[in-house]
C-alpha cells in the first residue's frame, strides 16, 4: 500500500525556525521536529525533562504506598475521613448550615455528621453522604454537638424522610479494613476532582 507523504510544520520552532519535517500517512512518527540543529537539542532536552518527571512521580507514588503500609487502621480511617469532609464542602457548596440555616461568610463551615460517626452501632454512616453535611463549626457543630433537632427538620426536607429513617434505623456496626479505608479516600479524592472541575 502506498503510503502519501505530506510536509509538516515544525513543533519547536527553535530560534523563530519556520522549518518542515515530512510525514508519511499511515506511519506512526513521534519526531515532530526538523532538522534544523537547535530544534533537536530543544527536542531532546524536552524529552529528557519528561522522562525525569515520570521517574519522579514513579518515585513518589512508590513512597507514598510505602507510608501507607506504615500506618495503621485509625490513620488510614482519619485520611479517608478528611477527603470525604472536603467532599462535602465542596458538594454544598452555596448550602446553608444544615442546623441552623446561617449563610454567613465569616463562619468556619465543617462537615456535620446527623449520626455521630465511630467505632459503635453506625459506624456503618461514617463515610455516608447522606448522614454529613455541611455546617457551621463553632455553633451548631461543636458548641451545640451537632444541633441534632434542627439538624434533622432541615435534612427532612433535604434527603427525605424515607433517607431519614434509613439512617436512623441503620442495622448494623462496620469494621473497617485496611483496604476499606484506602479505597474510601481514594474514592473521594476522585469525587473531589470531579467537583473541583465542575466549580470552575
Amino acid at each position: 500500500m502506498t503510503r502519501l507523504r505530506a510536509s509538516m510544520k515544525c513543533k519547536i520552532k527553535a530560534d523563530g525556525c519556520h522549518g518542515t519535517y515530512e510525514k508519511w500517512t499511515g506511519h506512526i512518527q513521534r519526531q515532530g521536529v526538523c532538522q534544523n540543529p537547535a530544534c533537536l537539542l530543544e527536542k531532546s532536552a524536552k524529552n529528557k525533562a519528561k522522562k525525569e518527571a515520570r521517574t519522579a512521580q514513579k518515585q513518589r507514588l512508590q513512597d507514598n504506598m510505602k507510608r501507607e503500609d506504615l500506618k495503621s487502621i485509625k490513620e488510614l480511617l482519619n485520611d479517608a475521613q478528611v477527603y470525604c469532609n472536603r467532599y462535602i464542602l465542596l458538594r454544598d457548596t452555596g448550602y446553608r448550615c444544615i442546623s441552623c440555616d446561617t449563610t454567613s461568610p465569616y463562619v468556619d463551615y465543617a462537615a456535620g455528621h446527623y449520626i455521630a460517626r465511630g467505632s459503635g452501632a453506625n459506624s456503618a454512616l461514617r463515610f455516608h453522604p447522606f448522614n454529613i453535611n455541611r455546617q457551621c463549626n463553632n455553633h451548631c457543630n461543636k458548641n451545640k454537638s451537632g444541633n441534632v433537632l434542627e439538624y434533622r427538620k432541615r435534612l427532612l426536607k433535604k434527603i427525605g424522610s424515607a433517607n431519614v429513617d434509613y439512617l436512623e434505623n441503620h442495622p448494623y456496626p462496620y469494621r473497617y479494613t485496611r483496604e476499606d479505608a484506602i479505597e474510601i479516600k481514594q474514592h473521594f479524592m476522585a469525587e473531589c476532582r470531579r467537583l473541583k472541575k465542575e466549580l470552575l
